[in-house]
């Protein structure tokens, strides 16, 4: 089964990749980052948070790879 979210920790900070659609309208719904935290298809995130953002994807069905 294909993850829907890949996370890259790069030490000061990671990078999210939502991989589905799902994953998609799901940081549509939740997250909303900013314009300049997007990085191709990917956002920028402190390491700090990354665990609440896996924790509400898991629960909402996600799949996540790291």
């Amino acid at each position: 089964m294909q993850a829907d979210v890949l996370v890259e920790n790069h030490g000061s900070v990671c990078m999210v990749t939502p991989m589905s659609l799902a994953a998609h309208t799901w940081v549509d719904e939740n997250v909303q980052p900013e314009g300049w935290q997007w990085i191709g298809a990917s956002f920028s995130c402190e390491p700090r948070y990354v665990p609440y953002l896996i924790e509400g994807m898991q629960d909402d069905g996600l799949m996540i790879e790291f």
